[in-house]
């Protein structure tokens, strides 16, 4: 008696206020029927999964993604569609301009975090954009010299290797998965032609294990 078989559980436990007889709460949204509008309001919900689910539908419709993009570089939008907004320039292949954007008119770590693994999936980036990459090694969020440690991972190059050694000194030791990421970031740059020449000229500076 009383299951729910609609959703598939034996008991729904839904809150309609402190006399039981408040409305239900509204269901999940239909984003394949959204406006662009909506989709982009949905975009900066604080709810990720929300967000991730608007931000797929809106890579569907050129407008939607078009508008989305306009809109995040507004001085209103929020580092959550600013984020997202990043996802949308990268399938459109316009990452280069965002991150010159970011180096211009730098926003929140969050937009810098995003940009980051979004530069890291690119199978190959532009020397700009990857010089940006290296700059944010010295960032003052430690989220962000991780994701930058990550993507230059992907991106193995001689001359990376002396800025990834120098942000593995900076590290704070007990920031384990920042070291633990410098650390790998290095040992990818090895496979790079110039790699090991690098890391043997700056042996010196090759911090304890």
């Amino acid at each position: 008696p009383r299951r729910d078989r609609t959703r598939g559980r034996i008991w729904r436990v839904v809150y309609r206020g402190e006399d039981g007889k408040g409305a239900s709460p509204p269901g999940p949204v239909d984003f394949t029927q959204a406006s662009e509008k909506e989709l982009v309001s949905w975009m900066g919900a604080e709810n990720i999964a929300v967000r991730a689910a608007a931000t797929r539908q809106a890579m569907e419709r050129p407008a939607a993604t078009a508008l989305a993009i306009g809109m995040s570089k507004t001085s209103e939008a929020s580092p959550l569609l600013k984020a997202q907004a990043v996802w949308l320039a990268a399938s459109r292949g316009e990452l280069d301009a965002a991150v010159a954007s970011e180096k211009s008119q730098p926003s929140d770590p969050l937009v810098r975090v995003q940009l980051c693994r979004a530069v890291g999936e690119l199978s190959t980036a532009a020397p700009p954009t990857l010089a940006w990459l290296v700059e944010q090694l010295k960032d003052g969020d430690p989220f962000v010299k991780r994701a930058a440690a990550d993507a230059l991972s992907r991106h193995p190059r001689g001359e990376h290797v002396a800025p990834l050694l120098e942000a593995w000194q900076a590290a704070e030791p007990a920031d384990e998965q920042l070291v633990h990421t410098l650390k790998l970031a290095v040992r990818r740059q090895l496979t790079a032609p110039g790699g090991l020449a690098a890391l043997a000229s700056r042996r010196e500076a090759l911090p304890a294990a």
